[in-house]
C-alpha cells in the first residue's frame, strides 16, 4: 500500500523479540511460586495505590563450607608396638583397617562405624589383657577409649549431619519450585530414624546397622528444607513489601471513601483469587514443611555437643530467619483487615463472596477457600 513502511520478516521477528524481552526475562529469573507473588504483589499495589518500598531482601542462611567443618582428630593412638600386642584381640584388625591408607580416606559413616565396633569391642578385649597380665598396654587403650567416648558426639555430628547429605537437604535451589511438603515426608522420617540411633550410641548401646544408617542418609541427601527456606524467605520478602507500603497508604487517605464503593470490588477480587486463591495452597504447605523440620532441628539439638562453631553459628541464624518468615501470612492478613473494614470487606459487612469464604485459621493466620474458587 501507498505511503505505509513494509517490514520484512527479520524485522517483523526482531521487534517481536523486542517486545517480548521483558517477560522472557521474567519468566527465566523467577520459577512459579515467585510468579505468583509478584503478580499478586502488583496486582494489589496497583489496586490499592501503593508505592512500595525497594524491597529488602532477608539475607539466606547458607550452609557452612564444608572445611568450616572438619572436626579435629583424636590425640590418643595406638603405635605399632602396642598393634602387635593385641594381635590375638578382635581389635587389632580393626586399628590395623583404620590405620590403612583406604582407612584414612574413608567417608565419615565409616569412621563413625568404626568408632562404634572400637567401643563396642574395648570391653571384651580389656578383659582379655587384664587376664594376661598386659596391665600397661590395658591402660593405654582404655585411655584411647575415654577419648573416644568423649568425642562420640562430634563423631556422629560428622556422620549425620556433616557430610554431603545434610548440605543437600539444606541445598538452595536458583529458582523456586513449587514446594510440596508430600516429597519432604521421606526425610523427615529419615531425621526421626536417625534420631533414635544417635540417642541409642549416645546411652553406650554401640551396635550399628551399616545399611539402615546409609539408607536414612540417602533419603535426607534428596529432602527439599533448602527449597522450603527459600520459599518462606521469598514469601516473607514479597508480603512484607505490601504491608509496609499498606500502612503508609493508610495513613494518608483513605482507599475506600463508602463501604462497597470503588474499588472495593476489584480489592476484593485480588485478595480472593491472587492471595487467597492462588498463594494460599502454597503457603499451606509451607507451614506443613515447616512442622516436618523438627525431627531434623531435634537432631541437630541431640548432637549440639559435638557440633562445630560455624555450624552452631549457621543454625542460630537459619532457625531466626525460619521464625521471622514464617510468620509473613499471618501479618499480611493483619494488614489487610483495615482496608477490608473500610471497604466493607469483612466479615459481617457487605455481602461480597471473599468475607463469606474467611474463617478463623489461627493456626496459620490465613484465610481459607471453598472448592471453586
Amino acid at each position: 500500500m501507498v505511503g505505509r513502511k513494509r517490514y520484512s520478516i527479520a524485522q517483523a521477528l526482531r521487534y517481536v523479540t523486542y517486545l517480548m524481552a521483558p517477560l522472557l526475562v521474567a519468566a527465566c529469573g523467577a520459577g512459579p511460586a515467585e510468579s505468583r507473588l509478584q503478580d499478586y504483589q502488583a496486582r494489589l499495589a496497583r489496586t490499592l495505590q501503593l508505592e512500595l518500598p525497594i524491597q529488602s531482601e532477608s539475607e539466606l542462611a547458607r550452609f557452612p563450607r564444608p572445611r568450616d567443618l572438619v572436626a579435629k582428630p583424636v590425640t590418643a593412638t595406638i603405635d605399632l608396638i602396642e598393634l602387635w600386642s593385641l594381635r590375638d584381640c578382635a581389635l587389632h584388625g580393626l586399628i590395623a583397617n583404620k590405620n590403612s591408607s583406604l582407612g584414612r580416606v574413608s567417608l565419615s559413616s565409616t569412621k563413625l562405624f568404626h568408632e562404634l565396633d572400637f567401643l563396642r569391642l574395648l570391653p571384651a578385649c580389656l578383659k582379655q589383657l587384664e587376664i594376661s597380665g598386659r596391665d600397661e598396654l590395658s591402660t593405654a587403650l582404655e585411655q584411647v577409649g575415654n577419648a573416644k567416648r568423649e568425642r562420640l558426639p562430634s563423631f556422629i555430628w560428622q556422620a549425620l549431619l556433616g557430610g554431603q547429605e545434610y548440605r543437600d537437604y539444606w541445598n538452595l535451589p536458583q529458582q523456586v519450585p513449587d514446594y510440596d511438603a508430600a516429597a519432604g515426608a521421606p526425610a523427615q522420617q529419615a531425621a526421626q530414624a536417625l534420631i533414635i540411633l544417635a540417642q541409642a550410641w549416645l546411652k553406650n548401646d554401640y551396635r550399628v546397622d551399616r545399611a539402615a544408617v546409609e539408607t536414612h542418609l540417602k533419603k535426607m541427601r534428596f529432602g527439599n528444607a533448602g527449597v522450603l527456606q527459600k520459599s518462606l524467605i521469598l514469601q516473607h520478602n514479597y508480603l512484607s513489601s505490601l504491608d509496609v507500603a499498606t500502612k503508609v497508604r493508610l495513613a494518608e487517605r483513605p482507599i475506600c471513601f463508602s463501604a462497597g464503593g470503588a474499588p472495593a470490588p476489584v480489592i476484593d477480587n485480588v485478595v480472593r483469587k491472587y492471595f487467597v486463591g492462588e498463594l494460599q495452597p502454597w503457603s499451606v504447605q509451607l507451614q506443613k514443611g515447616i512442622a516436618q523440620l523438627q525431627a531434623a532441628q531435634q537432631l541437630e539439638a541431640l548432637l549440639a555437643l559435638g557440633e562445630p562453631e560455624a555450624f552452631q553459628s549457621w543454625r542460630l541464624k537459619r532457625d531466626e530467619l525460619l521464625e521471622i518468615a514464617s510468620g509473613a501470612p499471618r501479618r499480611h492478613v493483619q494488614s489487610l483487615l483495615p482496608v477490608l473494614e473500610q471497604c466493607g470487606l469483612s466479615p459481617g459487612q457487605a455481602p461480597a463472596a471473599y468475607p463469606q469464604k474467611m474463617s478463623n485459621r489461627s493456626d496459620l493466620g490465613l484465610p481459607t477457600t471453598t472448592p471453586g474458587t
